[in-house]
C-alpha cells in the first residue's frame, strides 16, 4: 500500500505469509559484503576511482594466499580501517566477491564507454567462437565485467574490457582454446544419442536418466549435460514416444515445493536435477519462480514524497553511509532509565540517546525511499522468467530497509518506556508481568507508527508516537482489568519473550 505526500492511500496489496527461504547475497565473505554496501554510498567521484582499484586488485589476488581485510580495504579505498582488524580472507573467496563489488559499483555509475574498448556477452562469444552460456560460466570462474549503458534510455548491459579479456585468456588459455575448438552437434549425432538412450532403456528398464546420460557421454566423448538436454528436449517434443516419461510433462506444484525445500536445505542444484531427471536450468527456473512469488507477496507500504522523483534522488537521500548514521546516533546524549523495576539485563535497550527531529525525518525519508525503490524494481521482474539478479537486487534493498527500521526502533525505545511508566500510579510496586505486557504493546505500536509516519508533515515523529502509544496503552490497561487469568512467568521468561518479540519487530519492513 502506497501513500501520497498528503497521506492518501493509493494502492493496497494482499498480504500473504510464505515460508522464508534463507537467501544468499552471492558474497562468500561477509566482511566484503559490508564493504560493498559502504562503497555504494560513497560520492560518485570516489566510486569512479574505487572500481578501477578493485579491478586491479582482483587480477593480482592469488587463490591460495590469505590477505588481511585491512589490506583489501586500503587497496580499494586508500584508507585504513578505523579499528584494528586481524581478519584474514583467502584469495579463492576474495576474487568472486571482488567481481560482485565491481558489478555493483559500475551499476551505480553512468560509465562512458568507447565502442572499440569493450565487448558485450554476444560479441565476445562470437569473437571466441563459444556460446553465451560458456561466457556466463567464465564469469563465475574469473572473467570480470562491468555494467554500462550502451544506448541512452536502454537498460545497462554487461561488458568486458580488453584488459579483462586479456587477463582471463592468459590465465585460462587451455580452457579457452578447448572451448573455442568445440563444434555443435549436428542432427545426425543428436539422433545417435536418442537411439543410444532408447536402446539402453530397452535393455535395462531400471536405468536412471542420469546414468543413461553418463554412459552416452563417455561413449561419444561429450558433456553429460549436453546429453541430458538433448534427451529432455526430445521427450518434451515427443510425449507419445518419450524415452523417460517424466520429461513429457512440466514440473507440477508438488514437485516445485519439493525442489524449493531441497534447495533450502542446502542440497546442490545438480543433485536436485539428477533426482528429478531434469536440467539444472529447469530447477533454477522453479526456484526463481517461487522466490518471485514470495517476493511479490511481501507487503511494502511507503509514503511517496516529491524528492523521490528527482534525478539525483540517490545522491541526495542515500549520500550518508549507514555506518556513519549509526555512529552519529550513538554519539548523542544518553537518557538514563532510573526505573528499578526493569531488569538490569535489558537496561541497555532503553538507555539510548534521544534522536533529534531533523535526524529522524532524514531517516524516514531514506526508509520510505528504499521501499519505494524496492517496489519499483519488483514491478520490473517478469513473472514467467524471473531474473535471479533482479530478485537479489530487491532483497539487497530490503535488507537496508530492515536496518533503518531497526535503528528507528532502537533509538525510540526511551520514548515509549517513559510513556509506559506514566501509566502506573505506584511505579515501585508494579507486577513485572504487567510492565512487560505494556512494553510489548508499546513496541508493537512503535513499529506500526514507523510504517505510517509521513516525514513531510509538521508534527514531529516523537509527538505522533506519543499520541498513538498513549491510546494503545489505555486500551491495553482496560483489557488487563477485565480479570483474565495471567500465566505466571519468571523474570527470565518475561525478558526472553520481550526480546523475541522485539527482534521480530526489528526484522519487519
Amino acid at each position: 500500500m502506497a501513500k501520497s505526500g498528503d497521506g492518501k492511500r493509493t494502492r493496497s496489496k494482499r498480504t500473504t505469509k510464505f515460508l522464508r527461504i534463507p537467501r544468499k547475497s552471492g558474497f562468500l565473505c561477509h566482511e566484503l559484503e559490508e564493504l560493498n554496501l559502504q562503497l555504494l554510498y560513497s560520492p560518485i567521484e570516489q566510486r569512479e576511482k574505487q572500481y578501477l582499484r578493485a579491478e586491479k586488485l582482483h587480477d593480482q589476488i592469488v587463490d591460495q594466499q590469505q590477505y588481511p581485510l585491512d589490506f583489501l580495504v586500503y587497496r580499494i579505498t586508500g584508507k585504513r580501517l578505523s579499528q584494528q582488524n586481524e581478519t584474514l580472507l583467502v584469495g579463492e573467496a576474495i576474487r568472486p566477491d571482488m567481481r560482485l563489488i565491481i558489478d555493483a559499483m559500475t551499476n551505480s555509475l553512468e560509465l562512458s564507454v568507447d565502442e572499440s574498448s569493450y565487448e558485450t556477452v554476444n560479441t565476445l562469444a562470437t569473437r571466441l567462437n563459444v556460446s553465451t552460456k560458456t561466457i556466463s560460466r567464465w564469469r563465475k570462474e574469473g572473467l570480470r565485467w562491468r555494467q554500462a549503458r550502451l544506448e541512452s534510455g536502454k537498460k545497462k548491459r554487461i561488458i568486458f574490457t580488453e584488459d579483462a579479456i586479456r587477463t582471463f585468456t592468459k590465465s585460462y588459455q587451455d580452457r579457452v582454446t578447448k572451448a573455442s575448438s568445440f563444434r555443435r552437434l549436428d542432427d545426425r549425432r543428436k539422433n545417435n544419442i536418442i537411439s543410444d538412450a532408447r536402446q539402453i532403456v530397452t535393455q535395462h528398464s531400471s536405468t536412471s536418466f542420469n546414468r543413461t546420460a553418463t554412459r552416452i557421454a563417455k561413449k561419444q566423448n561429450i558433456a553429460v549435460e549436453t546429453v541430458r538436454q538433448i534427451i529432455t528436449k526430445y521427450d518434451t517434443a515427443n510425449q507419445d514416444k518419450a524415452i523417460f516419461e517424466n520429461h513429457a510433462h512440466t514440473i507440477n506444484e508438488r514437485e516445485k515445493k519439493i525442489i524449493v525445500r531441497m534447495h533450502s536445505w542446502g542440497i546442490a542444484v545438480s543433485r536436485i536435477a539428477n533426482h528429478f531427471g531434469r536440467t539444472r536450468s529447469t530447477i533454477y527456473r522453479a526456484i526463481h519462480q517461487h522466490e518471485y512469488e514470495e517476493l511479490k507477496c511481501i507487503d511494502l507500504p511507503y509514503i511517496e514524497l516529491q524528492v523521490f522523483n528527482r534525478e539525483d534522488a540517490d545522491e541526495v537521500i542515500l549520500r550518508q553511509q549507514l555506518t556513519e548514521i549509526h555512529s552519529h546516533l550513538a554519539g548523542g546524549k544518553l537518557v538514563p532509565l532510573n526505573w528499578e523495576q526493569i531488569p538490569l539485563s535489558i537496561w541497555y535497550l532503553f538507555e539510548k540517546p534521544r534522536i533529534r527531529d531533523k535526524t529522524a525525518r532524514s531517516l524516514f525519508v531514506r526508509y520510505n525511499y528504499l521501499k519505494y525503490k524496492a517496489n519499483q524494481l519488483r514491478e520490473t521482474i517478469s513473472q514467467d522468467q524471473p531474473s535471479a539478479k533482479l530478485i537479489e537486487d530487491v532483497y539487497f534493498i530490503l535488507d537496508q530497509v530492515k536496518v533503518i527500521h531497526g535503528l528507528l526502533i532502537d533509538y525510540h525505545t526511551s520514548h515509549f518506556v517513559s510513556n509506559v511508566r506514566l501509566h502506573f500510579l505506584d511505579q515501585d510496586n508494579v507486577p513485572l508481568w504487567s510492565i512487560f505486557n505494556l512494553l510489548e504493546v508499546a513496541a508493537a505500536c512503535l513499529s506500526d507508527v514507523i510504517r505510517e509516519y509521513n516525514p513531510s508533515r509538521s508534527t514531529s515523529f516523537a509527538t505522533t508516537l506519543k499520541n498513538h502509544i498513549m491510546r494503545r496503552l489505555i486500551q491495553a490497561q482496560q483489557d488487563m482489568k477485565k480479570g483474565k487469568a495471567v500465566k505466571r512467568e519468571s523474570k527470565e521468561q518475561l525478558v526472553e519473550r520481550y526480546m523475541t518479540k522485539l527482534n521480530l519487530l526489528k526484522n519487519e519492513y
